[in-house]
C-alpha cells in the first residue's frame, strides 16, 4: 500500500511503497554528502521545502568557460597586485541553508579569500589566492551538492525588485505622515508653535509617496486601459488620485475636512505591500523553473575558441555539442557514429545511432558520452526547433474580473458624482466635493488589493508543498474554464527514464563491481543509463574510474580497468546472451555478471489520479508522438477511452486536436519540444520538472514527484481559493455599501476614514489567512 512521505532531503511529499527516505535518487545522493561532510545543520536552516535535486549532479558538466574566466581574472589580479575576483551567476538556491552550505563548502577550501552570495539576485562573490584556490574544483564541489554556477548573465527583467525599492520608500513616508497628522488628531491646538511645520511636512511626505506608489498604479492603470483592458488598479488610481488632489485642495483652503494625505500614505503603502507580495511570488517560482532552452545555451565553435549562442549559428558553422545538450539547428555528423535521442521530437525515448554525414534533426539530445562535431544547415530562426518553441499563444484574460471592474468602477463615480452633485446643490460646494472625494476614498478596494495577492500567495504556498510550482499568476481564472486535460505520453504519464523490472538483479554484484557499473553510467544521458545510475546513486554507490573507456553508438560502452574488459550494452554484443528479450547485460571479459530488463513505468497512481480528474468532470485525452501501439498499452490500465489515446502525432496534429475538440478548455501536460505548438493552443500548461526539459519556461505551472497529484491538488486548491474569495468578495461588498452609506449621508470624515481602510485591511487579511490551515 502506496503512502505519502516526505523526503528526508528536500521535505517535497512522495508516495513510496517501500521503505525509502528519498524522493530521487539526487536527493539521495546529495543527503549522503551532507552526512558524510558533517553539513547537517543545513536541514536545521533549510525550514519550508524545497526542489528536489536533479540526478545530473553526478554527471560532469563542462567548465572550459570557468577555466577561460579564471585565467583572465588571474591575470588582472596579477597586474594589479591584488587577489582574484570572480562574480558569476548560481543557480538552485532556495533557502537560507542553501546559502550557509555554500559557505561551508567555500571554507573548507584552502586559498579562499571572500566568497559572499545574494540569493534574491542569485549572484556569488569570489575572491581567491591565485595557484592555491581552484575556482574549478570549488564549482565542481558545489555542483554535486545540486547547485550550480554560470557565467554572469545580464540584468533580468525583475517587478518584484523595484517594487521593493518603492515599497521600502513608502513605508518611511507612511511612519512619517502619520507621526505629523497623529498630534492633530489627538488635539493639538492650531496656534501649537509648530503646527503649521507638522501641516507643512505631513502634506510634503503624503506627495512624495504619491509621486513614487500611486503615481505607479496610476500608470499602469493608463497603460491596461490603452490596450483595452481594465485592471484592478484603475479603482486604487482613482481612489488615491482624488484622496492626494483633494487633500492639496483642502490644505490650500484650509477645509480639514478635504484632507486625506494620512490615508494616501498608509492606502499607497498597503498597496504596494500587497503587489510585491504578489510579484515577489511568481518570480520566485518563475526561477526554480530550471528550463535547458538551446537559446540561452552556447556551444563552442571548431573554429577559433569562441562560444556561439545558438542565434549566432548560421549555415556551415562547424561546432561541438556536449552530451546532454540539445542540438538547436538542422546540422551534418561529422564525427560518427554517435547516439542521440529524438524523444523532444517525437516521443521516443529510446537512442537513434546516426553515421558520419548523416543529417542530425534540430531538437535531438545528444547522449553519446563523447561530445559530437557538426555542421549547421541552417539558422536558428529557421530551424524547426526555434518554430515549436517560440510559437505562443493569444495572452490570456480574466474577463470575468474585467466585468467585475467595469460595474465596480462605473457604480463609484456614479455615487460619487450623485452624491457629491445633491450636496453640492442642497448644500454648499465644499460639502459637495467632501462627499465625492469621500466615497472615491473609502471605496478604494484596499481590502481586496491585500487580500488578494495574499490569498495567491498562501495558495502557491501550499500547492509548492506538495510539489506544484506556479509561474503565472493569472492562471487561477483560467483554470475554472478548464473542461479537457489533455496529456502527452513519455516523461509526462510515463516517468523519463524506464523502470527496472527486477533491482535484485543490481544486488547480485559485489561492491567493486557496482562501483565500475557506475563509471559506465555516470556520465550517460541514455535511458537505460540514466535508470542504473540513479538506482546505483540510491544505494550509495560511489564510482570507480576505469583507466580508459569507450562508447560504441548503438551497442554500448567498453571500459579496461587493469587487464579486464567491462561492458555493458546490448545482450549478444559482448556475450553469447540471447537479446531476443531486449536485456542490458553487465559483463566482465565475455563473462555475463548481470542481465538488466527496462520497462516503460507509469507514474505512481496514475489511474488513481486521472480516475479523480475525471470525477470532477474532466475530459482525459492522450497525444502521443509515440507509436500507437505503445499508447494502446499505456491507456489500457488507465481510465482513458481508448477512441482518445492517440499515438504518431505530429506536433501540428496535436495542436491540431486541440483547436478541434478543446478550444479554450483544454489543460495540456507535456514535456518536450513536440508538445509546445499544443502548449500554444491550449488554455492552460503543465510540465513535469525533468533534467532535459524545454518548457519549463513556457508553462503556467511545473511539478515534481513521480506521480500526477500535483494536478489534482492544483485544483482542489483552485476551488479552495475560489471559495475563500468570494467570502473575501462579500465582507468587502457589505464593507463598502456601509462606507458610501456614511459618505452619502456627509458623516465621513479624515479620522474615521483613517480608521476604517487599515480595520477593513486586517480584518480581510485574517479571513485570507485561514485558507493557511485548509
Amino acid at each position: 500500500m502506496a503512502e505519502t512521505k516526505s523526503c528526508k532531503h528536500c521535505g517535497t511529499p512522495f508516495l513510496s511503497e517501500s521503505d525509502e527516505e528519498f524522493c530521487c535518487a539526487g536527493c539521495a545522493h546529495v543527503h549522503q554528502l551532507i552526512e558524510e561532510r558533517g553539513l547537517e545543520k543545513f536541514y536545521s536552516l533549510r525550514g519550508r521545502a524545497i526542489e528536489p535535486v536533479s540526478p545530473a549532479v553526478s554527471r560532469p558538466a563542462d567548465f572550459e568557460w570557468l577555466r577561460a574566466a579564471v585565467g583572465e581574472a588571474e591575470k588582472t589580479a596579477e597586474v594589479e597586485g591584488r587577489a582574484a575576483q570572480l562574480s558569476l551567476d548560481v543557480k538552485g538556491i532556495s533557502c537560507v541553508g542553501c546559502v550557509w552550505l555554500l559557505e561551508e563548502l567555500f571554507r573548507k577550501q584552502s586559498g579562499g579569500r571572500r566568497f559572499s552570495v545574494n540569493p534574491q539576485s542569485g549572484r556569488a562573490e569570489l575572491e581567491w589566492r591565485p595557484g592555491v584556490f581552484s575556482p574549478v574544483k570549488f564549482a565542481e564541489e558545489v555542483r554535486r551538492f545540486g547547485y550550480r554556477f554560470a557565467p554572469r548573465s545580464g540584468p533580468t527583467e525583475s517587478d518584484s525588485g523595484p517594487l521593493l525599492s518603492r515599497l521600502g520608500i513608502c513605508a518611511f513616508l507612511a511612519l512619517n505622515t502619520m507621526l505629523f497628522t497623529l498630534p492633530g488628531y489627538l488635539g493639538m491646538e492650531k496656534d501649537f508653535p509648530f503646527a503649521d511645520l507638522f501641516g507643512i511636512l505631513t502634506v510634503l511626505f503624503a506627495s512624495i509617496s504619491f509621486g513614487v506608489g500611486g503615481l505607479w498604479f496610476v500608470g499602469r492603470a493608463w497603460d491596461a486601459a490603452r490596450m483595452g483592458v481594465l485592471h484592478i488598479d484603475l479603482p486604487i488610481a482613482l481612489g488615491v488620485s482624488a484622496a492626494w488632489g483633494g487633500s492639496i485642495i483642502g490644505w490650500l483652503l484650509g477645509r480639514e475636512d478635504l484632507v486625506y494625505f494620512d490615508f494616501v500614505a498608509i492606502f499607497i503603502f498597503l498597496m504596494l505591500t500587497g503587489r510585491w507580495l504578489q510579484e515577489r511570488s511568481i518570480e520566485r517560482n518563475r526561477a526554480r523553473a530550471q528550463a535547458l532552452d538551446p537559446a540561452a545555451t552556447t556551444y563552442q565553435s571548431l573554429v577559433g575558441n569562441e562560444r556561439l549562442a545558438a542565434g549566432a549559428i548560421r549555415p556551415e558553422h562547424r561546432f561541438s555539442l556536449e552530451p546532454g545538450q540539445t542540438l538547436p539547428v538542422r546540422s551534418v555528423l561529422e564525427n560518427g557514429p554517435a547516439t542521440f535521442s529524438l524523444e523532444n521530437m517525437n516521443g521516443e525515448s529510446d537512442g537513434v545511432s546516426f553515421e558520419t554525414s548523416s543529417r542530425v534533426p534540430s531538437g535531438a539530445i545528444l547522449t553519446s558520452s563523447d561530445p559530437a562535431h557538426l555542421r549547421a544547415e541552417e539558422t536558428w530562426k529557421d530551424s524547426l526547433l526555434f518554430r515549436l518553441t517560440n510559437e505562443t499563444g493569444d495572452p490570456p484574460r480574466n474577463l470575468l474580473l474585467e466585468r467585475i471592474l467595469v460595474f465596480y468602477t462605473g457604480l463609484v463615480i456614479a455615487l460619487a458624482v450623485l452624491g457629491g452633485t445633491a450636496w453640492g446643490v442642497f448644500g454648499d460646494v465644499f460639502s459637495g466635493l467632501q462627499v465625492a472625494i469621500s466615497v472615491l476614498v473609502v471605496s478604494c478596494p484596499c481590502s481586496l488589493g491585500i487580500a488578494w495577492p495574499l490569498i495567491n500567495d498562501i495558495a502557491a504556498g501550499r500547492l509548492r508543498r506538495h510539489g506544484v510550482y506556479l509561474r503565472e499568476g493569472d492562471l487561477w481564472g483560467r483554470l475554472d474554464d478548464v473542461k479537457e486535460a489533455v496529456f502527452d505520453k513519455t516523461g509526462t504519464l510515463t516517468l523519463e527514464n524506464p523502470t527496472l523490472t527486477d533491482p535484485s538483479s543490481l544486488d547480485r554484484l559485489g561492491e567493486p563491481e557496482k562501483s565500475l557499473l557506475l563509471s559506465l553510467v555516470e556520465s550517460s544521458f541514455h535511458p537505460v543509463g540514466r535508470t542504473l545510475r540513479e538506482e546505483l546513486l540510491r544505494r550509495g554507490v560511489r564510482s570507480l574510474p576505469p583507466d580508459s573507456f569507450t562508447e560504441i553508438a548503438g551497442q554500448g560502452v567498453v571500459a579496461a580497468k587493469g587487464s579486464e574488459e567491462w561492458t555493458l550494452g546490448k545482450a549478444g554484443w559482448k556475450d553469447a546472451e540471447d537479446e531476443a528479450d531486449g536485456a542490458t547485460v553487465f559483463a566482465r571479459n565475455g563473462e555475463v555478471l548481470t542481465r538488466f530488463v527496462f520497462t516503460d513505468s507509469v507514474r505512481q497512481q496514475a489511474s488513481e489520479e486521472l480516475q479523480k480528474l475525471a470525477d470532477r468532470g474532466l475530459g482525459l485525452a492522450i497525444l502521443s508522438g509515440d507509436r500507437q501501439e505503445k499508447v494502446d498499452t499505456l491507456a489500457s490500465g488507465l481510465p482513458i477511452p481508448r477512441e482518445r489515446a492517440l499515438g504518431g502525432l505530429s506536433p501540428e496534429a496535436k495542436a491540431q486536436w486541440i483547436e478541434k475538440n478543446a478550444k479554450g478548455s483544454a489543460l495540456m501536460i507535456g514535456d518536450g519540444a513536440n508538445d509546445a505548438l499544443a502548449f500554444s493552443r491550449a488554455l492552460c500548461r503543465g510540465t513535469p520538472l525533468l533534467d532535459k526539459g524545454l518548457l519549463e519556461s513556457r508553462c503556467d505551472f511545473f511539478f515534481t514527484g513521480r506521480d500526477l497529484s500535483g494536478i489534482r491538488h492544483l485544483f482542489e486548491t483552485g476551488v479552495l481559493r475560489a471559495r475563500i474569495l468570494r467570502q473575501v468578495f462579500t465582507f468587502a461588498a457589505v464593507y463598502n455599501v456601509a462606507a458610501i452609506a456614511l459618505c452619502l449621508f456627509g458623516w465621513m470624515n479624515p479620522l474615521l476614514a483613517a480608521i476604517l481602510m487599515p480595520s477593513s485591511a486586517l480584518l480581510t487579511v485574517a479571513r485570507a489567512s485561514r485558507m493557511r490551515r485548509r
